[in-house]
């Protein structure tokens, strides 16, 4: 096995600026000295075309910090299949920071950082423990699991398991299409909004959480394992005030179900809910039919391969890719 290691040291200002990319390996981004931005790279040349495997590292007059993998792809290499080497990065950055970080089939892991974070991941883990500040995380194929979060969250996951404790977010919105979606939070300001097609979603809250719950599902069902006070049904449409109500919380769901329950009371039974608030609205007499429109010639699908590739060439951003994935979900 060969390896080569880069290592480089940057100077910056508070709050510190990291832009990092990488197409293959893992990625961790752990606190640092104050003023000190480190970033140590390890490239495996053994499983991949290591001259065209490039680490380049460097920074803005403005103080950014961008450190990336490319890798420099020829029309000869498609023949060839030759793809990029793995690269391990770690890099330490001051505790006060702004981070972008994008991986494609790299794990992605940051922690005890305080600022402003867009992380995003396809076909990867991604970890996140003791971070406060504002977070936009998306995730493709890969689960992620986070710990001791304290800010407001926008999280968008196709394909992918979330598993979110021990949490204080004071707002949220959150949008799974096919796996399920866990979070442990107490509920502050809110609203706190989730999006679901097929996964479901458990939100565990203080016993002593008040909130107001709105609700519509095509054939997803809700479990409310505290107090209702409240309630109103009809038509897939649900609203409940839960010990008084309180907070905002809307869910929307395809056949995805919402989970509403305390850890000391999650192993007892579900409060019920009247089974007529998701059933189907009564057909309704036929309208007269209107002409359609001629439709727009649809947009062509790209595999999931395809997308992929592009991305590790560099013809397709990460949050391009994501969207193109999310439409194959």
């Amino acid at each position: 096995m060969s390896s080569d290691t880069l290592e480089q040291t940057f100077n910056v200002g508070s709050p510190a600026r990291l832009k990092l990319s990488n197409i293959c390996g893992s990625v961790e981004i752990l606190p640092g000295e104050a003023g000190v931005l480190s970033v140590t790279a390890v490239k495996h040349s053994e499983n991949g075309d290591s001259g065209r495997t490039k680490v380049q590292m460097s920074q803005a007059a403005d103080g950014l910090v961008t450190v990336e993998t490319r890798f420099q792809d020829a029309w000869w290499a498609f023949f060839s299949f030759s793809k990029p080497c793995k690269v391990d990065y770690k890099v330490h950055i001051p505790p006060t920071c702004e981070v972008d970080a994008s991986c494609v089939s790299s794990s992605l892991d940051v922690r005890d950082l305080d600022g402003k974070f867009k992380l995003s991941t396809v076909s990867g883990e991604l970890k996140i423990e003791d971070i406060t500040g504002e977070m936009k995380v998306s995730a493709v194929s890969g689960d992620l699991s986070g710990t001791r979060l304290s800010g407001p969250l926008h999280l968008n996951t196709v394909s992918g398991e979330v598993r979110l404790v021990d949490s204080s977010l004071p707002t949220a919105d959150l949008t799974t299409v096919s796996g399920e979606m866990r979070l442990q939070t107490a509920l502050t300001d809110g609203p706190y909004r989730f999006h679901s097609v097929s996964g479901s979603i458990w939100l565990s809250v203080p016993a002593n959480t008040r909130c107001s719950l709105d609700l519509q599902s095509v054939s997803g069902r809700v479990h409310v394992r505290l107090p209702i006070t409240r309630q109103k049904t009809g038509g897939g449409h649900s609203s409940f005030d839960v010990q008084g109500g309180g907070v905002q919380v809307v869910a929307n769901s395809v056949s995805g179900s919402l989970y509403v329950e305390n850890p000391e009371t999650a192993t007892q039974p579900s409060a019920p809910v009247e089974e007529k608030a998701w059933q189907a609205v009564p057909p309704q007499p036929p309208l007269a039919p209107i002409p359609p429109e001629p439709p727009l010639p649809p947009e062509p699908l790209l595999d999931r391969a395809t997308i992929l590739d592009r991305i590790e060439k560099g013809e397709m951003s990460v949050e391009e890719g994501l969207k193109a994935l999310g439409k194959l979900a």
